[in-house]
Formats: structure tokens, C-alpha cells, sequence
């Protein structure tokens, strides 16, 4: 079912509730790009931004890293600013480098964002649309964009949560699919060959207004945020003609993962399952909420109550060390829990960690703890995701891009509102499944034996007879 219509809240602005309001209004301009605008003129600031569905899940055969490397080549500027030029041209009107025009590649899409003062939105929408519609991709840029990649994807392959988020996801999905991770090797070298060529053909077929979203937040009304844009990006055309590849489900998922790290080195698990219950349907919101008994709420979550009870825990683990993950992939939700541990601790917060989600399964969330829940989550959801224009911007794209609505967050509260012991325990029996999740262990070769003996494997105890 979808999320049900927005309920009134008590204490909480009408204007904030009701569907569709005024205050976050979305428009499809003449080329065919989306436009969000959320209106607030408390302070003379504009928040840009956006993403185009030509992440890299649309590289063409033959030439993965074509995504990233064109995100990378676009903050070399345009055909009529090259970067020096362009860092100026936002320097001249007060805009600090965090808040300049950034791209950045993702597995689904190329985003990008700035902000400035509202009376400098026609400026920056300009220099937005230049970018977007003629990237200079010189041959020099070309090649400092595929080194910058070609470093991030090693500092990735370095980096532990990175090389066990990238194990999880390969367990899960059919290799060689669109988002199946490759291997980092053949990535390296296929951009290599990659040529301003491939680059320019790339973005005469993805970077269009059909498949970008901009969003705009800040003090500017709906008819002066259309009418830059209009004009800004008058020239720039092109339809969505590819459609959004579908995330292949491994038929057979990897149940069990290890990868060996150096003994003595921190030690880390993962949990993982790819999940029918995108954020449109009322199963995000009752995954959102066994997922907050478990390990969000910040008292009575049950992993936080066991670590409390355990000084050893406690004292070298830390509650830090345990943190849950809901993500979009495609059309489906990758649900993740993490635990960082050292190596001496860690078969014990492995044991208990798993203990907890196997009760989760068994048992579900009792009426009272729902309650807690319920009253925390109604409460955090708002407050982090609408925390402040940038904040609030990055969710309203998130939501459209996921397929939602725009004024997404008042609707999920208002589900999470709605959910009861019986739906959320029914979404843990037959979504969730924490019980039946992938597992990703990163440790060293002593750690790992103690983790197959204490935890994975253990042997039962012997009474004094059979010790005998």
C-alpha cells in the first residue's frame, strides 16, 4: 500500500501538513526539467540542487567510469568559463569554496549543488546551465578527471567500510548486472582508455533536462525561480529515452562473506538485505521503525540496553561502533547494520549483536515499545531531515528521485504514525528478515577463528558426565 494522506499533527504549522502545499511546489519546465522549490525568506540565501539519472548504473558497455569521470570533468568548467575563470566569477559575488558549484558522480546519478544570496540566483543559474548544456572536456581536463576517479576508487578499495559495503552488495545482486560492483582493477583500466570522445557522446545522451531534477531552496518564489531557469536554460534540450535499469536480485544471495585483514586491526561485521519497501510504500515506514527498536532509539533500543548491561561492551566497543543503514538501490531499499569492534572484543559484540537480531525475528516489537518508537521517530524524522535548507533540500531531492513526492516527509510521518505491533511485526516477518540477512565479516586470521568458534560454529558445553 502507499503512504497514507497526510494526518494533521498537532502543534505542527497546517501549511507544514497538508498535501501539496504551497510551501513546496514542483514545476516541469518547457525542455522538460523538474523544478522543486521550497519557499522560506527567513533569510536572503538560495540553496541549489540536483541530480541527473546518468549515474553510473547508465555506463554504456565497453566503457565503465564513463559516469564518474564526466561528474569529475564537469567542475573544470564550460566551454565559455574554464575553472579558474569560473572559481572567480562565484568568488565576485562573497561565495565561499564549499558553497560553490560542485558535480559529483554516484551509482544512480550525477549530482550537483551551490548556494548564494538570492539576488545572485540568476548569476549562479547561469553558470549552472553552462556547465550542464556546453562542458569544455579539453583533453588536459579529461585526464586530471580520470586520475581524480581512478584515486577515489582506490582510497575506496583502502578504506574498510568501503571494501565490506562493496562485498555485501556483490552477495546480493547478480554479477554483472548494472549495479553489480566490478572488479576495481578493470574499472581502473576502462578508464584509462577512456577519451574526450566517449565523454562528449556520454553527455549528448544522458546529461538532458528530461532526466534532471533541480531543487531550490530558500528565499525566491515559485515564478521567479521558473523564470531564471527558463531562460538560463532556454538552449539546453533532450528527452528521457533510457529507462532506469532494474536492480537483479542474486536468485541464490551469498549468506556469508569474510574478507582477511591485518590481526590486530579493527575488526568489522555487516548485515545486509536488499528489501521490497521503497520509501513511496507504508513498509518503509514500519522497516524504519523496527529498525529503531533494535539499534535507533537512543534508550530503549535493545542493542543500546545490552551494550549498557555489558561493561565490556561498553567500555571497548561503544554504542558508536553499531550504526544501521536504510538506502535506495533502484527500485528496492538496501537495509545494512553495521558493528566496528577490536579484534579482542569482537566475537562477543558479533555474538550479542546477532543474538538480539534473532530475537528481533523471533518475537518483533512488543505495543509498548512501538510507542517509544513511534514518539521518537515522529519527532527526529522532521528535525533531521528539514534540519535546515540544505538539509531540506537534499531530502525533497532524494524523495523525487526515489520516485516519491516532493513533500515526502509529513507523509512519512504520518505512516510511521499509523503503524501498529501487528503491521511493523508483519513487515519484520516478511520484508525485514534481519534472521536471514547477508553477512560480510572483515577480520584477521586469529579474530576470525575465534568468531567461527565462539560465534558462527560453537560447540556445546559438556556436562560433567560427558567430560568424564
Amino acid at each position: 500500500p502507499l503512504l497514507p494522506p497526510m494526518p494533521k499533527i498537532g502543534g505542527v504549522r497546517s501549511e507544514l501538513t497538508e498535501p501539496r502545499s504551497r510551501t513546496i511546489q514542483q514545476r516541469v519546465l518547457k525542455n522538460g526539467l523538474t523544478v522543486v522549490i521550497l519557499e522560506s525568506h527567513l533569510v536572503p540565501i538560495v540553496q541549489i540542487i540536483g541530480a541527473v539519472r546518468a549515474g553510473d548504473v547508465y555506463d554504456p558497455p565497453g566503457k565503465r567510469g564513463v559516469s564518474a569521470v564526466t561528474a569529475a570533468c564537469l567542475n573544470y568548467g564550460s566551454s565559455r568559463h574554464n575553472r579558474l575563470q569560473l572559481w572567480q566569477l562565484q568568488e565576485d559575488i562573497g561565495l565561499p569554496p564549499p558553497a560553490m558549484l560542485r558535480f559529483e558522480g554516484g551509482t544512480e546519478t550525477i549530482t550537483f549543488q551551490t548556494r548564494c544570496l538570492s539576488r545572485d540566483f540568476a548569476l549562479q543559474a547561469g553558470n549552472l546551465a553552462d556547465i550542464l548544456t556546453g562542458p569544455a572536456f579539453a583533453e588536459a581536463d579529461v585526464e586530471k578527471a580520470k586520475q581524480e576517479v581512478s584515486g577515489s576508487i582506490k582510497r575506496s578499495d583502502e578504506s574498510l567500510p568501503g571494501r565490506v559495503d562493496r562485498a555485501l552488495v556483490r552477495s546480493l545482486i547478480v554479477p554483472g548486472s548494472a549495479y553489480y560492483p566490478g572488479d576495481s582493477a578493470d574499472l581502473t583500466r576502462s578508464i584509462a582508455a577512456l577519451r574526450a570522445a566517449d565523454l562528449k557522446s556520454f553527455h549528448q545522451q544522458y546529461i538532458v533536462p528530461g532526466l534532471t531534477t533541480i531543487v531550490i531552496a530558500g528565499d525566491i518564489t515559485v515564478e521567479q525561480a521558473v523564470q531564471v531557469l527558463e531562460k538560463a536554460c532556454a538552449t539546453w534540450t533532450g528527452k528521457a529515452s533510457h529507462p532506469r535499469p532494474p536492480v537483479q536480485v542474486a536468485s541464490r544471495k551469498v549468506m556469508r562473506a569474510t574478507l582477511p585483514t591485518r590481526e590486530g586491526a579493527e575488526s568489522m561485521m555487516c548485515l545486509g538485505q536488499l528489501l521490497g519497501a521503497p520509501r513511496s510504500q507504508q513498509e518503509y515506514a514500519q522497516v524504519m521503525a523496527a529498525d529503531c527498536a533494535l539499534v535507533g532509539h537512543p534508550i530503549i533500543a535493545r542493542v543500546g540496553q545490552l551494550w549498557g548491561a555489558e561493561p565490556v561492551l561498553a567500555q571497548k566497543v561503544g554504542l558508536d561502533a553499531v550504526q544501521s543503514r536504510l538506502e535506495p538501490v533502484g527500485n528496492l531499499l538496501k537495509w545494512s547494520l553495521s558493528l566496528v569492534s577490536p579484534a579482542d572484543a569482537m566475537a562477543r559484540a558479533m555474538q550479542a549483536l546477532l543474538s538480539e537480531t534473532r530475537k528481533l525475528a523471533k518475537t518483533g516489537v512488543a505495543p509498548e515499545e512501538l510507542v517509544e518508537v513511534k514518539r521518537y521517530l515522529t519527532g527526529s524524522v522532521p528535525v533531521r531531515q528539514m534540519a535546515n535548507l540544505s538539509v531540506a533540500a537534499r531530502s525533497i531531492l532524494d524523495s523525487v528521485m526515489a520516485g516519491g513526492e516532493a513533500d515526502f516527509v509529513p507523509r512519512l510521518v504520518g505512516a510511521i504514525s499509523a503503524s501498529t505491533a501487528e503491521s511493523v511485526n508483519r513487515t519484520i516477518r516478511s520484508i525485514l528478515k534481519p534472521d536471514q540477512a547477508t553477512m560480510v565479516i572483515a577480520a584477521g586470521p586469529q579474530t576470525m577463528k575465534n568468531i567461527r568458534e565462539q560465534v558462527l560454529s560453537p560447540r556445546p558445553k559438556q556436562t560433567a558426565n560427558q567430560a568424564r
